[in-house]
């Protein structure tokens, strides 16, 4: 017979007649304590789960109750709304480099706001004095000690975040691996704090507030929701089969219909368009992106405009995933032009520009009417699916007027030709046929 491996930590042993002290039964605790938090680290995961909503008040911060783990298991479990006060004067005096709060770069002099993280930390609070029995002769009103061990949530302020506890990239084909019996990484995060938002202060003031970049956690019973929408089992509706299924190792070999994007010179326009998302097959994740983490932290110094003082949840995407969302963003002349100079950052600041709203974009109004009367937090924060969804009308107004033309008919002609058909368009639809002729340009082969 093999021998044994021991494993620790020892969880307590009663027996009869045993005398137990009250390190005893707090041993028994601990070790329920410790196996709980293992099961979340290993099994779970961490982040936030549900809440913890985040609302800048000049100086102060609203953080609504939520529910998350810490990256070493802990439970983090706020059941009601709290402001924290004097945040941004904290984050000053911890991160930042005088009364002005802001951080100077050294290599070009000028200063920015400074940014930093917030984060809960779950600590161990004791309550409850009662009276115990004195030792020796000491008065029995003399001594007293705590009867309950709570938990207490501890706000602090991080002026960098480990990669570890930052929201990282999905990449696909490593999570794809994992079903394919890929060895899971051990979770070597052992950090016992959750971080809930990322903060920039500017003159004592919270001028911009994220969460883009906190980690999310869901619960199990959303990704049941998630497995079921995905699964087409037998009690399922039928799905209509294609008449030409794809069978092509160049698009996967998966069975469905096959992206016009695959050959894109033998496609009308009109269906190119209809299946947009196919022109990034680099940029998998684009539609979860947002509008701030497709372009990172472009300013525009001439028109006092910056995309975002705090760092983007992704690294970016390619030249022709900022083209095409930029083009989502023309809606006047000026933007026309700009788009056309290939000034994406310049076509942001024409399309936000006036309405004074501090935020992702710092001064921000809606010139375009898909997105008019919307705050400018918002319009950053959209993901590009959603901004896809609301402000495709110029790529919907280009397929209705030359939807039956072919790929080959573009690419083979000068740009002027393409633009001469569409001058009578508006500006929105001119732009997405800028994108399409250069895009189309790339792709099919002369």
């Amino acid at each position: 017979m093999l021998k044994p491996i021991p494993t620790k930590p020892d969880r307590p042993k009663w027996t009869d007649r045993q005398r137990i002290g009250a390190a005893d039964l707090t041993a028994e605790q601990v070790w329920q304590d410790e196996q709980l938090q293992r099961l979340r680290r290993m099994a779970l995961g961490w982040g936030v789960i549900t809440g913890f909503d985040v609302e800048a008040e000049e100086g102060a911060l609203r953080l609504g109750r939520g529910y998350g783990l810490t990256a070493a298991g802990s439970e983090v479990y706020l059941p009601e709304t709290v402001v924290i006060e004097d945040l941004a004067k904290a984050i000053c005096t911890r991160c930042g480099e005088g009364d002005s709060c802001a951080i100077v770069d050294k290599e070009t002099g000028r200063e920015g706001p400074v940014t930093a993280w917030l984060v809960l930390r779950p600590e161990r609070a004791e309550s409850c004095a009662r009276p115990t029995v004195p030792e020796g002769c000491v008065h029995p009103g003399s001594a007293f000690a705590y009867s309950r061990m709570g938990v207490a949530l501890v706000p602090e302020i991080m002026c960098t975040l480990e990669d570890s506890l930052v929201r990282p990239e999905i990449d696909c084909e490593r999570v794809q691996s994992y079903l394919d019996a890929a060895e899971v990484p051990w979770p070597e995060q052992t950090a016992d704090v959750l971080p809930v938002a990322e903060i920039a202060c500017e003159d004592g003031t919270i001028i911009e507030v994220s969460t883009a970049r906190r980690r999310k956690l869901l619960p199990l019973t959303a990704l049941q929701d998630v497995v079921a929408c995905c699964d087409c089992d037998a009690t399922a509706s039928p799905v209509e089969e294609p008449d030409t299924p794809d069978t092509d190792p160049d698009n996967g070999g998966d069975t469905g219909p096959r992206s016009p994007w695959l050959d894109p010179g033998d496609a009308l326009i009109g269906e190119l368009i209809g299946d947009i998302f196919g022109a990034f097959p680099d940029d998998r994740n684009l539609k979860v992106l947002t509008v701030a983490d497709v372009f990172g932290t472009a300013t525009d110094t001439a028109r006092g405009f910056t995309l975002s003082v705090l760092a983007p949840r992704s690294s970016g995407a390619s030249p022709e995933a900022k083209a095409f969302v930029a083009s989502l963003f023309v809606a006047t002349e000026a933007g026309l032009a700009l788009y056309r100079a290939e000034d994406w950052t310049g076509v942001l600041a024409e399309a936000t520009e006036g309405q004074g709203d501090r935020g992702f974009f710092s001064a921000a109004r809606s010139s375009g009417p898909w997105f008019e009367g919307r705050s400018a937090k918002d319009l950053a924060r959209l993901t590009v699916r959603e901004a896809v969804a609301e402000g495709f009308g110029g790529y919907e107004e280009l397929s209705a007027a030359l939807g039956d033309q072919s790929g080959a008919d573009w690419s083979g002609k000068p740009m002027g030709d393409i633009l001469g058909q569409v001058d009578d368009l508006p500006f929105a639809a001119q732009a997405a046929a800028i994108w399409m002729f250069f895009r189309l340009d790339t792709a099919v082969p002369r």
